[in-house]
């Protein structure tokens, strides 16, 4: 990372004005990124593993497999409800650290993913939620 910033401060004076802003800009992003890089080498917000949210998202990618191993029709659905999970905790873990090169940073790309969560998993119990919800036998 450092002979790439080393490249771009290299070619700033050859460049014309234009390209110098954006040399500039390139190399404070390259900065931003190192930086961040470092703070995610010590660590990820250590309170995601303590707030609940690891255990919400093993209980519903747990209850989609389970479901799906006894051929129950909502499984795909929490199953694809666990998955965007996932991708939202990665979103929420990383919205400090990108804060600096992003400034909107990444939380509201957390929220917007769970309310996908929330959809998925409430089409599952509209659609198959209920006594009648019974395994489909191939």
């Amino acid at each position: 990372m450092s002979d790439l910033i080393e490249t771009v401060r290299g070619a700033q004076p050859a460049a014309g004005p234009a390209a110098r802003e954006h040399l500039a800009r390139a190399e404070d992003h390259l900065a931003c990124a190192r930086e961040d890089l470092a703070r995610l080498a010590q660590g990820l917000h250590p309170g995601d593993l303590r707030d609940g949210l690891p255990r919400a998202l093993a209980a519903l990618a747990g209850l989609g497999a389970y479901l799906y191993a006894e051929r129950f029709p909502a499984a795909p659905l929490l199953l694809a409800a666990a998955a965007i999970f996932l991708v939202s905790l990665t979103f929420r873990t990383i919205d400090l650290a990108v804060c600096a090169c992003i400034p909107t940073g990444t939380h509201f790309i957390w929220h917007a993913l769970n309310a996908v969560v929330l959809y998925l998993a409430l089409l599952s119990a509209i659609r198959h939620g209920g006594l009648a919800a019974r395994p489909t036998h191939a």
